[in-house]
């Protein structure tokens, strides 16, 4: 017998398993507890991550967990899409939010949805609330401190939670509340508001102007709630108010110092090489500086150093006769004529730097002086999951240059005992098939000699 049904069985039986892991991906063998989406999210998933700003997040304290609040939820409850309720007792609700609340960006910002992968209940909404317990309306823009996410589910007809029901919200763990008739639950999370400080979108620039002409400077920036300019001498060693710079440049005039755009009118030649600047300040005392915008006055007069006249040659005096007694005196000192030290020409520095995306340098009559490239300290603003980039950002330790790269998805979470099962269940089938098909062979030998 050249084909046993048993070996038949074993090659079906091998073909037919790797046809299931085909179909269905690794996916299926490393969900050991049925929780498809919070160990493997297929690769569709609708959930969109909006992207970070570049501006530098700064954590703000951790504050005590807030007490659970009794109020209701004030979203407007979405519209249930039943998923057609099979009458059990449900062990796991899965949620998701689009990313983590930061200040000052609006709360309407952070979606939170039902995952499309939980079963047997619905999404009925969801609340923001601040630290004393208060329903944050979608309108307003996230406070500092901290902050506590409610999403609502209700049971589907014929279902109910469990008293210890599980919470997932974008793959992490969290705690789950329910009701006393296990028809309804609430996924609560607390957060650390991230906090943007100002980032500057347009810096002002150079302006070429004649003197007693206008000449005005524009700059804005993003997570900012006030602004306000100074100027800066030439060498970069003293900065002015414009109160202190309408003094110094009299009669020259100032306005908008308080605005995105500064106009200064009447510019007076001594004013020439002086720098404009606009200093942004946000939430929680942050702040950012614009670039350096430099007055170039065109037609301001040449300095020229006169070099003086000589004076007269003196009129030698006349050769006293000598005294008949001469009365000795004593010999009168000579006194040293002291030479003037030389006064230094060093040019000096301006102390802020600019820079590009590649480096840093101090800008001294239109030359890059001290350039160097940035020093970036990355840190983590979005974490990366299964189904999308996270994203990072560098901020350079000289500078405060800040820039920003994504980071690839995480690898799917693979069960390698799974695997590793698998492996060894399909050598082992392969084994005995090829254990057998030699056996096989042996015997029609043994018959053949046998006749």
């Amino acid at each position: 017998m050249k084909n046993p049904w048993y070996r038949n069985a074993g090659i079906w039986l091998l073909m037919g398993i790797l046809f299931t892991v085909v179909l269905n991906g690794t996916t299926a063998l490393a969900s050991d507890d049925g929780l498809t989406w919070g160990d493997g999210t297929p690769a569709n998933d609708p959930v969109v991550t909006t992207p970070e700003p570049t501006a530098e997040p700064t954590a703000s304290p951790t504050a005590e967990p807030m007490a659970e609040p009794t109020a209701s939820p004030t979203e407007t409850p979405l519209s249930p899409a039943s998923t057609g309720g099979s009458g059990k007792t449900i062990s796991k609700v899965l949620a998701q939010l689009t990313y983590p609340p930061a200040a000052p960006r609006p709360v309407s910002d952070c979606v939170a949805k039902m995952s499309p992968y939980g079963h047997d209940y619905t999404f009925s909404g969801y609340t923001w609330y601040d630290s004393a317990g208060n329903a944050l309306s979608s309108s307003s823009t996230f406070p500092t401190g901290t902050v506590r996410l409610a999403i609502f589910l209700t049971a589907n007809s014929g279902c109910v939670f469990a008293d210890s029901v599980a919470g997932y919200l974008n793959n992490e763990p969290v705690g789950v509340t329910v009701s006393a008739d296990r028809t309804t639950a609430t996924i609560s999370k607390s957060y650390n508001v991230i906090i943007y400080g100002p980032q500057i979108i347009k810096d002002p620039i150079t302006e070429y102007v004649n003197g007693g002409e206008l000449v005005s400077f524009s700059s804005t920036a993003i997570y900012a709630e006030k602004q306000h300019w100074i100027m800066m001498s030439p060498d970069g060693y003293e900065t002015l108010s414009i109160d202190e710079a309408r003094e110094y440049f009299a009669p020259c005039k100032f306005s908008g110092e308080n605005s995105q755009t500064l106009t200064i009118d009447c510019v007076p030649y001594h004013m020439d090489g002086w720098y404009a600047i606009c200093v942004f300040e946000g939430i929680a005392g942050t702040t950012n500086r614009s670039g350096l915008a430099r007055i170039n006055i065109v037609d301001a007069p040449e300095i020229i150093e006169s070099t003086p006249e000589p004076s007269a040659a003196p009129t030698p005096s006349p050769t006293p006769r000598p005294s008949p007694t001469p009365v000795p005196t004593a010999t009168p000192t000579a006194a040293v004529a002291a030479t003037p030290a030389p006064v230094p020409t060093a040019t000096l520095a301006p102390t802020l730097w600019q820079s590009d995306e590649n480096a840093h340098w101090h800008s001294v009559d239109g030359e890059r002086q001290d350039e160097a490239a940035h020093d970036l300290v990355w840190t983590e603003t979005v974490p990366a999951t299964e189904n999308r980039e996270g994203q990072e950002q560098g901020v350079c330790r000289v500078c405060g240059f800040t820039a920003v790269r994504s980071t690839p998805v995480t690898e799917g979470k693979t069960s390698m005992a799974a695997i590793g099962i698998f492996g060894l269940f399909a050598v082992g089938i392969g084994g005995m098939v090829v254990a057998q098909t030699v056996r096989d062979h042996h015997r029609a030998k043994r018959h053949h000699h046998r006749r």
